[in-house]
């Protein structure tokens, strides 16, 4: 079975679960998923991290910003494409409070599917989320149909304008 197939149930469930909260996050273990069990970003614990992304579902070129939580103060911490080679996207120094946010751009040449989104702190903590891209041909037409209306509004305005 392939990567994308195997993760295609947890993102299309978690991004199911973005649509409902506004927001999406994952946690790199089970006790973080578990929603009354209280954490501190400065415990240490391995495994404490987790990772949230701003939009489940971007477009290709899109900007989006990956935040993790529960990495060491001011470590260095890089987000990457394990699908491409852990080609890196970006990276930022955690604050005082082991929180990161890292803006960075949707590769316009990654496939269709599920993307898994790494982030790695150079204390060795890691933590992932992830987004679904669209066919490229869906793309096309979402962007098209979101330039068009705002063409048309500004040629209507600019018709009604005397000369």
């Amino acid at each position: 079975m392939s990567l994308s197939r195997a993760l295609r149930p947890v993102v299309l469930g978690l991004t199911v679960g973005a649509l409902v909260t506004g927001g999406l996050t994952t946690t790199a273990s089970p006790a973080a998923a578990d929603p009354s069990a209280t954490r501190t970003a400065s415990s240490g614990v391995p495994g404490d991290a987790a990772a949230g992304i701003s939009d489940p579902t971007p477009l290709r070129g899109d900007r989006v910003t990956v935040t993790g939580t529960g990495f060491t103060p001011n470590e260095k911490v890089t987000a990457s494409l394990p699908s491409r080679n852990q080609g890196q996207l970006g990276s930022a120094v955690a604050d005082a409070g082991g929180h990161v946010s890292i803006p960075v751009g949707v590769p316009t040449t990654l496939p269709d599917g599920d993307q898994e989104v790494l982030l790695t702190g150079t204390s060795g903590e890691r933590a992932s989320t992830g987004f679904a891209l669209r066919p490229l041909l869906e793309d096309l037409l979402d962007r098209f149909l979101r330039w068009w209306p705002a063409k048309r509004a500004d040629a209507g305005h600019l018709a009604g304008t005397p000369r």
